[in-house]
This record gives structure tokens, C-alpha cells and sequence, in this order.
């Protein structure tokens, strides 16, 4: 029996050399999940808190003392940790993106909220200040991995 080339025969088991365009999350071992389960944890919380606090401040007439600087402290160091932990590669641009658009238009809906309602103008405010210590640590933090990433493909 002579068999053809470029022929495939009845049955025959070979994959097609076409690739599926679907991306499938990549296996995680234990460790990993954890690290990525802290990164999640951290950042629910960062941003929980830092809603707290700016409706604390907001609402309040506390001076910027030694029990708020230490509170912005925390939440500064938990954007560290979800930069450091939480952000993957894949992520980079779009968190970047996310982050300097939230920074940039924060400045412009404060303004715009204080003087269309002034009474919840410094609450607003306050909340956008407090987010706004969360998410620019992790922003640096993504922005040098991808200035690392970008370094490193040359």
C-alpha cells in the first residue's frame, strides 16, 4: 500500500495547526493563588477604606493630624501591596490607563461637585484624596514593572 503525501488518511489523529484564539487563564500553583488572593483582599480593603475615611474627613472638621496622616500611611502601603501582588503583566496598561484617567478626572468631578453642591463637596473630595493615596502607589509600582518589562524584551 503506497500512501499519498499531503493525503491525510480516514481516521488519522493529528491535530489541526490552527491554534484556538481563546486565551485560557494560566494554571496558578498554590502559592500563587494565595499571593493573588492577598493582592484581592488588599485591594477591596484599600478601597473600602479609603471611602470610610473620606466620609469621616469629609464630614468632620479634623485637622490633618497625627491619627489621620497615619491612617493615609495605610492606605498607602496597602496600594504598595496591590501594585506589588495583585497587578500581572497582562494587566499593566489597562491599570495604568484605569489609574491616570481616575487621578486626572477626580480633580474635575471634585470640582465640578463642589461648586454645583457644596455641601457634599468636601465629602466628595475626601473620598477622591483617600483613593487617590490608594491607587497612585500601586500606578508607580505598575509603572516601573512595565518600564521592566519594556527593558527587558530589548
Amino acid at each position: 500500500m503506497v500512501k499519498k503525501r499531503g493525503v491525510k488518511k480516514r481516521g488519522s489523529t493529528k491535530k489541526s495547526s490552527v491554534k484556538s484564539r481563546s486565551k485560557k487563564a494560566p494554571k496558578r500553583s498554590k502559592k500563587q493563588k494565595i499571593i493573588l488572593d492577598i493582592g484581592k483582599g488588599g485591594f477591596v480593603f484599600g478601597i473600602i477604606l479609603a471611602i470610610v475615611v473620606g466620609i469621616l474627613l469629609g464630614t468632620s472638621n479634623v485637622k490633618l493630624g497625627l491619627g489621620v496622616g497615619i491612617t493615609y500611611s495605610i492606605i498607602f502601603l496597602l496600594g504598595l501591596i496591590v501594585g506589588i501582588l495583585n497587578i500581572t503583566v497582562d494587566e499593566i496598561n489597562e491599570f495604568l490607563i484605569a489609574a491616570i484617567t481616575f487621578l486626572v478626572a477626580a480633580g474635575v468631578n471634585v470640582f465640578v461637585i463642589k461648586m454645583t453642591l457644596p455641601l457634599f463637596g468636601g465629602v466628595i473630595e475626601q473620598i477622591s484624596v483617600a483613593i487617590g493615596v490608594f491607587v497612585a502607589p500601586a500606578a508607580t509600582i505598575v509603572a516601573i514593572k512595565a518600564m521592566y518589562e519594556l527593558a527587558k524584551k530589548k
